[in-house]
């Protein structure tokens, strides 16, 4: 059925280019796009936890590409040695760093089968993790932040804590560049792991004057008031995050990039320049929509976007 439906919405977007773009010509086009059905396999876990089968059997699956599928058996037992990666790559996200993955391929039938063997192991906990920086900053009040000893060393925990780690420095210094990168290390324990996160920053600074640079209509004061920080305000990279995703927000723009100056003046202050970049004033959408209560149909539309300078649309 969805096929069909593809195929259907396609002829409409055919005819409505060739009664709209050209004209009284011929239009010559490939129908490779209707042909992926592909080969037919079926994805067996075993060995895992049951918990993990249905995520096990989903990142497998992300190796096949809906759009080019394998087209043949050959192709198929190719694409099993890049599944068992994925699955690994799984099982050592959530601790399982000792995972080992196989795959037995069988294609004596019309459904071929891949079955993935899975030694899952123990899973590691973490153990004396620590906060690394590059001066002598008192670490103490952010202890805390950390994944406590005898967690789960999954990478989804540790990366949170990183995270919050950078979240909570920035909010207390002026770095004027800050970074914090967890490093795992796996412990002569027996299945223990610490977690190393390495704080790099810049030099203290504050916000200087604000430059724009780019081709942009859009005026001055709407921009402006996107931009929440005054000059000689502690600097913050987040604020910096904010106000792009901001000014973007508003849809008069296809670029918003704040950068700061790598050193500060003699005062201090960093300063900062705002590259913009105007979205095309006028778009034009045509195409075709598919519901099952709908059916098919066409639709167009017709939108400006800062006529004036003054943020129209």
């Amino acid at each position: 059925m969805r096929h069909h439906v593809l195929r259907l919405l396609y002829t409409i977007l055919i005819s409505i280019s060739a009664s709209t773009v050209v004209p009284h010509q011929a239009c010559a086009f490939d129908w490779w796009f209707f042909d992926n059905e592909g080969i037919a396999y079926d994805i067996v876990i075993e060995g895992s936890n049951k918990k993990l089968e249905d995520r096990l059997e989903r990142r497998a699956r992300e190796v096949i590409s809906e759009e080019y599928p394998p087209k043949n058996k050959a192709e198929l037992e190719a694409a099993s040695a890049e599944m068992a990666e994925r699955i690994r790559e799984e099982l050592v996200s959530r601790g399982y760093y000792d995972a080992i993955v196989s795959s037995i391929f069988e294609s004596d039938t019309a459904t071929s089968i891949i079955t993935f063997n899975i030694e899952q192991s123990q899973r590691y906990t973490l153990k004396d993790s620590t906060i690394r920086w590059d001066d002598t900053r008192d670490k103490t009040p952010y202890h805390a932040l950390m994944v406590q000893d005898g967690k789960p060393a999954t990478a989804k925990s540790i990366l949170k804590s990183a995270e919050k780690l950078r979240d909570a420095i920035d909010a207390k210094t002026c770095y004027l560049s800050l970074t914090v990168n967890p490093e795992v290390v796996l412990g002569s324990a027996a299945h223990t792991a610490s977690a190393h996160y390495v704080v790099k920053h810049g030099n203290p600074a504050n916000f200087g004057s604000t430059v724009f640079k780019g081709d942009s209509d859009v005026d001055e004061g709407i921009i402006r008031k996107h931009i929440t920080w005054k000059e000689g305000e502690c600097f913050s990279e987040d604020k910096l995050q904010l106000a792009e995703a901001a000014l973007l927000q508003t849809q008069l723009f296809s670029v918003a990039r704040f950068k700061p100056a790598k050193k500060t003046d003699v005062a201090g202050n960093a300063p900062i320049t705002l590259k913009l970049r105007d979205r095309v004033k006028r778009t034009v959408s045509a195409g075709a929509s598919y519901g099952t209560s709908e059916g098919v149909g066409v639709i167009a539309g017709w939108e400006h976007r800062n006529l004036r300078g003054k943020a129209d649309r």
